[in-house]
């Protein structure tokens, strides 16, 4: 986002896209830093702007970067407010990335009972175990008691797969 506000100020003020490019490029942290110099030097070389955009998009596997990219190659092609435009999906970002804090904060309780739930059998399995290794060697040797362990790990499989899939909320 900072950089698509450096991009979207540098519009404001009157430059050209490709002045923005360079200057995001000189400022902002890698990884991004080094895609806006790979499509400024692309650009300044005569490969077109929406070719260089198109690129960009093929090269990070970005949501963000695609909003981005489409943006530039329409208001390319029909014209507006590209400072606005990039503002805007700045802003966007920003919102999915408070919106993706509140979801790992909200969803961390969640994470951690089932962490306790599937920790649980295990630690009363291995303490029984220390505490009664007779008892519970019917369940280790016998073909009854080695059923039942399967089942209850496979159990234990599927129902870490489904809580998992639950708690996991993509932005």
């Amino acid at each position: 986002p900072e950089a698509l506000d450096l991009i979207g100020r540098t519009l404001l003020a009157g430059h050209a896209f490709i002045m923005g490019l360079k200057l995001a490029a000189e400022q902002v942290d890698d990884p991004i830093r080094s895609e806006f110099n790979r499509c400024f030097e692309e650009i300044s070389f005569g490969i077109s702007v929406a070719d260089s955009m198109k690129e960009l998009a093929d090269r990070v596997d970005s949501v963000d970067v695609r909003f981005f990219v489409t943006s530039v190659i329409i208001q390319l092609e029909t014209g507006g407010n590209l400072a606005e435009i990039v503002q805007n999906i700045a802003a966007l970002i920003r919102a999915r990335f408070q919106l993706y804090g509140k979801i790992q904060v909200l969803s961390s309780e969640d994470r951690f009972s089932a962490m306790i739930m599937f920790a649980l059998p295990i630690v009363v399995g291995a303490g029984m175990t220390a505490l009664n290794p007779e008892y519970m060697g019917l369940l280790f040797f016998t073909p009854g008691g080695q059923s039942a362990l399967m089942g209850a790990s496979v159990s234990m499989v599927l129902g870490m797969i489904v809580t998992r899939r639950m708690i996991q909320i993509k932005v």
